[in-house]
């Protein structure tokens, strides 16, 4: 005696995600397609799964109000723990989007992430290409060495480079207030101090604010081009020309 297969067409449920589906097609309880409202269609599912909201939409927006996590072959965790494409995908998303109340850090205030890789799978392939490792050096996702002052994360500005050398750029605009980059006040002193990779610091003290400015842009340049080239052959040759070519400013 065969059981008469009640067509489940037309109903409408909600996943787990939030997000709104319906059935488009009903073969049995045990092979429905499912369309979500962004157009979606996820084939040959149970009708369990339909109801109790079992059913994922990959490009339901998930991360920060941007991300998703597509489809394709990169995977989230591997035994419980985030894989390194995942964690630097969501990080770079979180950088950029999440906003944190009374934070007077505005580092990321203006950055954000290109379109092409609010999908994590796309941002996963460029990762497994471009990814390097540099023997006993954490890796950082960069944006702005390429070409300074970018504030997009694409794969046209982005590139991995060893911790040190974003830690030789990074600005200490809270320390020196409304000074020039490199310059502070100390005791009625005008001051340059100057930071290499190695925490050796070169200061001296100028009569004027200008003076401390220009010795203290002659100094990061060179310690800059010095570290490039000791990096040369192993970093990306846009990043290598990048920090070769790179300027201090009055107004970093």
């Amino acid at each position: 005696m065969s059981v008469a297969i009640i067509d489940r067409t037309g109903e409408v449920g909600t996943n787990n995600q939030g997000v709104e589906m319906r059935v488009i097609a009903c073969r049995g309880r045990l092979d429905l397609d499912v369309e979500f409202n962004d157009g979606f269609i996820k084939r040959n599912v149970t009708y369990s799964n339909f109801k109790n909201g079992r059913i994922k939409n990959p490009y339901a927006i998930s991360v920060y109000g941007v991300g998703f996590l597509g489809e394709g072959p990169a995977i989230v965790s591997v035994n419980g723990k985030q894989s390194r494409q995942y964690s630097t995908w969501a990080m770079m998303i979180q950088r950029c989007y999440k906003r944190y109340p009374n934070s007077n850090n505005e580092t990321y205030s203006e950055c954000y992430v290109c379109d092409e890789w609010h999908n994590f799978q796309k941002f996963a392939k460029w990762y497994n290409d471009n990814f390097y490792q540099v023997e006993r050096e954490v890796m950082n996702l960069d944006k702005d060495i390429i070409c300074k002052g970018n504030k997009m994360y694409c794969p046209e500005m982005c590139a991995f480079v060893p911790s040190r050398i974003n830690l030789l750029l990074l600005k200490g605009n809270k320390k020196r207030g409304m000074l020039p980059i490199g310059v502070s006040m100390s005791r009625k002193t005008i001051m340059m101090q100057c930071c290499s990779v190695n925490g050796k610091n070169v200061s001296a003290a100028f009569e004027t604010v200008d003076q401390a400015f220009h010795a203290y842009k002659k100094n990061k340049e060179r310690i800059i081009r010095s570290e490039a080239n000791a990096y040369k052959g192993i970093i990306p040759s846009a990043v290598y020309n990048g920090l070769n070519n790179y300027e201090v400013n009055i107004n970093d």
